[in-house]
């Protein structure tokens, strides 16, 4: 789960973004237990790439695709 704001910006309370560290954790954890996923990382998006403080807005989503396919085209 990408950063509510990947430039340190949270809306919500710490508890909820412990949460996501737990989630990011799991998925860390997920990561090394399957060889062959591919991790994408998002951590360079800014709050440019947001509508709200969870959801993408048109140009996050290109950022996001983009992204995506890059990972793919490296495999």
């Amino acid at each position: 789960i990408p950063p509510i704001f990947a430039d340190g910006h949270v809306y919500f309370p710490k508890e909820t973004a412990a949460r996501h560290d737990e989630y990011n954790a799991a998925l860390r954890r997920a990561l090394q237990e399957h060889p062959g996923a591919v991790h994408v990382g998002l951590g360079s998006l800014t709050r440019d790439a947001y509508v709200d403080p969870v959801h993408f807005n048109e140009s996050g989503n290109e950022l996001v695709a983009e992204a995506f396919a890059d990972a793919i085209r490296e495999q």
